[in-house]
């Protein structure tokens, strides 16, 4: 074996020896620390979103891919686009990308059934966080440091406080820790004049995947490649400068133009949705937040991403980085100073989470960066000056000063802390010491002595390293206990004696049974027995995303990315129950003129369940717990007149609703078209107030006491649907961002969502509308439930009623003249129409420039109605209606792909030749006399 293939043979030898230790270590702490969701038969899948987002997104993505696939095998090549089964319809793209739509982990989804998603959504965070190490190494060895160190730094950054918050909250949050450390890989080897190739296919990769995080990575590595570039070339010039920028930016756009298919169509999306952010002051976001919880939760872990919360290592790791004067370690310096101020002051979250809301969910990064500052200080980590000694022990003196200043601050979490820091602090101490009293001491014999399996060997022979700094005992040692320090944050975290985060998440195997169970009888044999178009709402907002997987349309949904159309219909009609953000939509509680204006045709009501809920019109069927509309109206129904979107604005709520009915409300001035002309039918009625534990007058509301009550009392009319409003409810000024309010009547209760403008997720309202529902003999009391005690802004409280004598004939004229014979295809909706005179089609499908239509074959405007259908002005006479639905910004991403993809193999060709060549000319240097 000559020597080339024998320096080979022993890399290949030492890179499985890294990574078979790096694989148990994983293990080792993954299992132990975890062990809280295998001892309580929890699922990783997390209440909240996990369970009502990610996991449903995982399921239909999977159905998603299979549909794709057996399309193209059949020769069909028609891919859906677009869904009725999402909300009340949503652009699949768009919808559904920053859940795993485009990501590569999800394609294994198409493989796997709905049985089997619970399973593979676990093995997906496991499998990301293991990657994410990897990555993480690979981005270590790349800058040539000593396997050891990377291995504690490996293990440091895939089990940070932010993969163990967010890792199990939001699997997909786990990505940008895998794509980071492989894009700088790519950016430093252009900044070098070397090979674009890696750098491209991560932007690409990570563009596709979602530009949520990317956005967050491109700041990071534009930051990165401004101190890189100083650090490579330090007597460059600014022309140089200008030259790198534009070479890489080039390389980054084209990674963006291969991505573009999804990319494009994505932000389109992001841009045409309704997340509606609160507001955000100029000194809200300059004050530092509590210095005090943020320097405690650098190692120490509440469960949030807004603390490091990562291996006590790291202490000694920044301070010794701090009192080297070693030039080369200023890039970190200076990295590790703009980090820590980003992440103290609220002006860095509001930056990383694109100028919406404060967030900082960018702080994976930060860690990415603490764990490789202590890959590049763990070596003089064993050989620390005195000085050096001091601080450390000064840093450890202060942290448990801190960890006592208040009583609050002083909790298992900062004592666990203290006491890793101050173990991990005596090791280094006791290595210098065994440094010095056993100079010329090998670890060898320790390495044969441990058991011939091959990670435990692997781990000895990283010890065991080139550098003397490693053979040592202690170094051992001080693995086990970082690793004891990964394991008990992840414990502290999970154990329901402690944070009890494992709490928040699903049983075992239950997860896709709650979705099966949901009106499971009800659901299956209306899917049977009708065949039409049809919306069904449901009593319950428990479960917002049911109707994508159960395949049928419905009117709720939960996803960051939707139509705004979607919100703007709910706020506009104040359908404020359903409401608990702009992008969490429930039912449209149980109003009876918006459900059928929606084409509600069913209404699912829970087992136990009062029928005051039932909306007024539908009626029992023979399927349990399933009631039928009888003044259901189709996907298209036609109205005589119009009136414009501005006038609908000056009408309040109620009225708005009373409008709907009678008349189209549309987007601007549709010319020769007759104006409508409204008939009022609103009822207000006087009331009287009584408080329990609360006061209000002149305007103010002072809750003292949790659970506070307000009751309110009227005489409501009979044959009616009686509504109740909080008028200018504010919380701003009282120091409460956000509470619910309970609202009940006698056999209904609701729960309002009430947020301050400073709130991230504040969606625009102060006005609070709940329906009590209809009763034939009149509704009487209902009485307001505050959860949180202060002082709140409260102009009135308002009772309405509206009588249903008038109801029927507004339904009969809509339906007069209504779309027939409809067929709902992906991508089309077909259906055919007859007038006795010119009408207002109203189409109940979201608004959006996705949609084109023809009638007659001919092309035809879309205008949008009632705030968020389609509407078409007809002629009188028989006609064929034709919609198409095409993801808007789908084309040109397309052809931006293309051109992206062509440029990559140009680019791709070129550096392989240039490579060839070198290696060429290396070669024959070396056999040259």
């Amino acid at each position: 074996m000559n020597l080339k293939n024998r320096a080979y043979s022993s890399n290949k030898k030492s890179f499985l020896m890294f990574y078979a230790a790096y694989t148990f270590l994983f293990a080792v702490i993954f299992l132990f620390g975890y062990c809280s969701f295998w001892i309580h038969g929890k699922s990783f899948i997390w209440n909240c979103d996990g369970y009502n987002q990610h996991f449903p997104a995982l399921i239909y993505i999977g159905r998603y891919y299979r549909r794709i696939l057996l399309s193209i095998l059949s020769g069909d090549f028609n891919i859906p686009l677009f869904d009725f089964n999402i909300g009340m319809g949503e652009n699949i793209i768009a919808t559904l990308n920053y859940y795993g739509l485009g990501d590569p982990f999800v394609l294994l989804s198409a493989f796997v059934p709905a049985a089997g998603t619970e399973t593979l959504y676990e093995v997906l965070i496991v499998l990301r966080m293991y990657l994410s190490g990897i990555a993480f190494s690979a981005f270590c060895f790349y800058f040539k440091k000593q396997p050891f160190s990377v291995l504690i730094g490996s293990i440091t950054y895939v089990f940070c406080g932010y993969a163990l918050v967010a890792g199990v909250r939001h699997p997909f949050f786990i990505n940008p820790m895998i794509f980071l450390p492989l894009m700088l890989i790519g950016l430093d080897l252009v900044l070098r004049k070397k090979s674009p190739i890696i750098f491209i296919l991560t932007v690409f990769i990570s563009a596709i995947t979602g530009f949520y995080f990317l956005y967050m990575m491109s700041l990071f590595i534009f930051v990165y490649a401004l101190i890189r570039f100083k650090a490579l070339y330090k007597s460059s010039t600014f022309k140089e400068l200008i030259k790198a920028f534009v070479k890489s930016v080039s390389f980054y756009l084209v990674g963006i133009m291969m991505a573009s298919i999804l990319f494009l169509p994505v932000i389109y999306g992001f841009f045409s949705s309704s997340r509606i952010s609160g507001h955000i002051t100029a000194k809200s976001l300059l004050l530092p937040r509590q210095c005090l919880t943020f320097l405690l939760g650098f190692i120490a872990g509440p469960a949030s991403w807004d603390y490091l919360n990562i291996a006590a290592i790291a202490v000694p790791a920044v301070v010794v980085l701090f009192l080297k004067r070693d030039e080369k370690l200023k890039p970190l310096k200076i990295g590790f100073i703009i980090a820590f101020i980003a992440a103290l002051v609220p002006l860095g979250g509001y930056i990383m989470n694109g100028f919406g809301y404060v967030s900082n969910r960018w702080t994976f990064a930060f860690s990415f960066l603490v764990a490789f500052i202590v890959v590049c200080m763990l070596p003089s980590l064993f050989r620390i000056s005195f000085r050096e000694q001091f601080s450390c022990l000064a840093a450890v003196i202060i942290y448990g000063i801190l960890c006592f200043v208040k009583g609050s601050s002083r909790n298992a979490y900062t004592m666990l802390a203290f006491g890793m820091l101050a173990l991990t602090t005596a090791m280094l101490f006791f290595i210098q010491i065994h440094n010095m009293e056993s100079n010329q001491r090998q670890l060898t014999p320790i390495q044969d002595s441990l058991p011939q399996k091959l990670p435990l060997k692997g781990l000895a022979a990283l010890i065991v390293s080139k550098s003397n700094s490693f053979r040592r005992l202690p170094a051992f040692l001080l693995c086990i206990i970082i690793v004891l320090n990964l394991i008990s944050n992840a414990v502290f975290l999970f154990a329901p004696d402690k944070k009890n985060y494992v709490s928040e998440f699903t049983n075992k195997n239950t997860a896709l049974s709650k979705f099966q169970n949901y009106s499971a009888e009800g659901i299956e044999k209306l899917k049977q027995n009708d065949r039409s178009f049809y919306r069904l709402d449901s009593k319950s907002n428990g479960m917002p995303n049911a109707s994508m997987l159960r395949s049928y349309p419905g009117v709720s949904v939960y996803y960051s990315i939707i139509n705004s159309n979607m919100t703007d219909f709910r706020r506009k009609f104040s359908v404020s129950p359903s409401m608990s953000t702009a992008f969490n939509l429930g039912n449209l509680d149980s109003r009876a003129a918006l459900e059928t204006l929606s084409s509600v045709k069913y209404f699912a009501l829970g087992q136990g369940s009062s029928l005051d809920y039932v909306p007024y019109g539908f009626e029992k069927t023979d399927i349990p717990g399933v009631y039928y509309n009888k003044y259901a109206l189709p996907l298209g129904y036609t109205y005589d007149s119009y009136i414009t979107e501005s006038e609908f604005n000056k009408m309040g709520a109620l009225e708005r609703q009373e409008a709907a009915l009678q008349t189209a409300i549309i987007d601007g001035e549709v010319s020769g078209w007759p104006k409508g002309r409204i008939k009022n039918t609103v009822k207000k009625l006087n009331c009287a107030v009584k408080t329990d534990g609360a006061e209000w007058r002149n305007g103010e509301l002072i809750v003292k006491k949790p659970n506070a009550k307000i009751n309110v009392t009227f005489n409501g009319l009979s044959g009616s649907e009686t509504y109740i409003r909080l008028e200018d409810l504010i919380l701003s000024e009282s120091g409460v961002d956000f509470m619910t309010v309970g609202v009940s009547s006698e056999n209904i209760n609701k729960t309002l969502y009430v947020r301050s403008e400073y709130d991230n997720f504040y969606y625009g309202e102060n006005d609070y509308l709940i329906n009590l529902g209809y009763r034939q003999d009149g509704i009487t009391s209902a009485s307001f439930e505050f959860t949180t005690p202060g002082r709140y802004k409260l102009k009135d409280i308002e009772v309405f009623c509206i009588p249903m004598e008038e109801y029927g004939k507004y339904i009969s004229r809509l339906s007069e003249n209504s779309l027939k014979d409809v067929t709902v295809s992906p991508n089309r909706v077909l259906g055919e129409i007859t007038l006795e005179r010119d009408k207002i089609l109203c189409l109940t499908i979201p608004y959006s420039s996705g949609w084109t239509a023809t009638v007659d074959s001919k092309p035809v405007k879309i205008l949008k109605a009632n705030t968020l259908f389609m509407a078409i002005p007809l002629k009188k006479g028989s006609h064929t209606i034709e919609l198409h639905y095409f993801t808007p910004g789908l084309k040109p991403g397309a052809v931006l792909s293309a051109f992206g993809f062509i440029i990559f193999i140009v680019l791709s060709v070129i550096y392989f030749k240039r490579s060839r060549k070198a290696r060429g000319y290396k070669k024959a240097k070396t056999h040259s006399p």
